[in-house]
């Protein structure tokens, strides 16, 4: 879990892993560059199935399909209007450089509120 977001970023449930994660493999089989599925879309999707499902749970087990390499030798992309599968080592590479681009930023934000934090307790401590 995450610290803050506690209550959105629990570990899968058996339901999840065993079931939802499995459909969520299947959905994506059929989609390509060019008819990718959005996160809205697959909440959709899962709730015409039964499940409810928020974008932060699908992007939850996004991430355990990429971190299992469960649809291997495929890899989940994903970008700013949706997901899908794709074997192409290029495309790969891209997914790749934009996860760590991310992670720069976030890790960057950090460093600033950090930075300030550190400041500011300097300065209380005075």
């Amino acid at each position: 879990m995450i610290t803050l977001f506690e209550n959105i970023t629990q570990e899968l449930t058996k339901l999840e892993r065993e079931t939802l994660v499995p459909m969520l493999i299947d959905t994506l089989r059929f989609k390509t560059a060019e008819n990718k599925v959005s996160t809205k879309g697959l909440c959709a999707w899962f709730r015409a199935c039964g499940y409810k499902m928020s974008p932060i749970r699908i992007r939850k087990m996004i991430a355990y399909i990429r971190q299992t390499n469960a649809v291997r030798p495929s890899v989940v992309i994903g970008s700013s209007d949706g997901y899908y599968l794709s074997g192409d080592l290029c495309e790969m590479q891209k997914q790749v450089e934009s996860l760590r681009q991310r992670a720069r930023k976030i890790n960057q934000a950090a460093d600033a509120i950090e930075a300030q934090y550190n400041s500011s307790k300097m300065y209380k401590n005075h």
